[in-house]
């Protein structure tokens, strides 16, 4: 048995049938590019679990990309309180909850985002503030 199926074709494309629909069997056409189109998205429901899989792995993937980035945050943070003066100092320490200055994130944002996962900037921001405060750690006694 057989259902049926009504399918709506453009003006354009219907007046294009009109000239060739003698030579193309319609029906068998539309159930050729139904059946590929349903198995396309059979197949692709088969494969969730290998999905859950990547997704995970992607996860962990994602973690440690942003710890490296992290990482890469505190040892330029280090390198840059080299240079930094006692006003940026205390303008890093200025905010308890851990913001920083913007002068930090307008140096430092083409690297985060060019070498961090989108959404993730802000792992290199955070490690660099790190990095910089260590220093001053180390320093503010000796003043």
């Amino acid at each position: 048995m057989s259902q049926r199926v009504n399918v709506s074709l453009s003006d354009a494309l219907y007046e294009r049938l009109q000239v060739v629909k003698d030579s193309i069997n319609v029906s068998q056409v539309c159930q050729s590019a139904i059946e590929t189109a349903v198995t396309i998205e059979e197949i692709k429901l088969k494969d969730v679990p290998a999905m859950d899989k990547l997704l995970e792995r992607l996860k962990i993937e994602k973690q440690q990309f942003r710890d490296e980035s992290r990482i890469d945050g505190v040892k330029a943070g280090q390198e840059d309180a080299l240079e930094m003066s006692l006003e940026e100092f205390k303008a890093l320490n200025a905010d308890p909850e851990g913001g920083r200055p913007d002068w930090v994130y307008e140096n430092h944002i083409q690297y985060a985002e060019d070498d961090c996962i989108p959404g993730d900037e802000d792992a290199f921001l955070e490690g660099w503030s790190e990095g910089a405060l260590s220093v001053w750690e180390q320093v503010k006694d000796q003043l």
